[in-house]
C-alpha cells in the first residue's frame, strides 16, 4: 500500500512540475513583443565587417508568429557559399533579439527609419567581427 501511494505521489508531482514548466514557457512567449514594422522580407549586405575581404548578402523573412529564416550568400575571394539560418525573433524597448535554433541570442538596437528601411547596431552577438561595433541597414524587399 505504501509503495502504491509513493508511486501515485511521484506521478502527481511530475504532472504538477511539468504543467508549471509549460505554463511558464507559455507566459515567456506571450510576454515577447513583436514589433509589426519588422515583419516581412528584408534584404541587406555588408563588406568586410564580419570577415576581411568578404562580402555578405542576405534575405531575411520575419514572420508574424516570431519565427524567421535568413538566406545568406557570402562572397570570399576564391569562392561563394550559401547558407540558411532559422530561429525566433522578438523586440523589447527598442531592442531586437534574434535566436538561431541551438545558439545564443544575438541582441541589437534598432531604429525604424521608414516603412522600408531599418538600421541595426550590435549590442551582443556571438559572431566575431573585424570591427568592434557592427551596424547595418536592411531594406524591405520589393515584390
Amino acid at each position: 500500500m505504501k509503495i502504491r501511494l509513493y508511486i501515485v505521489n511521484i506521478l502527481i508531482f511530475t504532472l504538477v512540475v511539468t504543467s508549471c514548466k509549460t505554463t511558464s514557457e507559455l507566459s515567456k512567449r506571450q510576454l515577447k513583443h513583436l514589433d509589426k514594422s519588422l515583419v516581412g522580407t528584408w534584404v541587406g549586405s555588408e563588406s568586410g565587417d564580419q570577415y576581411k575581404d568578404t562580402k555578405q548578402e542576405w534575405e531575411m523573412i520575419r514572420n508574424q508568429d516570431g519565427t524567421y529564416i535568413i538566406n545568406f550568400k557570402t562572397h570570399y575571394p576564391e569562392y561563394t557559399s550559401q547558407s540558411t539560418e532559422e530561429g525566433h525573433w522578438w523586440t523589447k524597448h527598442g531592442i531586437f533579439y534574434e535566436n538561431c535554433t541551438g545558439h545564443k541570442t544575438d541582441v541589437y538596437e534598432y531604429k525604424v527609419v521608414s516603412e522600408n528601411e531599418i538600421e541595426f547596431k550590435s549590442i551582443k552577438i556571438q559572431s566575431y567581427f573585424v570591427r568592434d561595433s557592427y551596424t547595418f541597414t536592411v531594406n524591405r524587399k520589393e515584390n
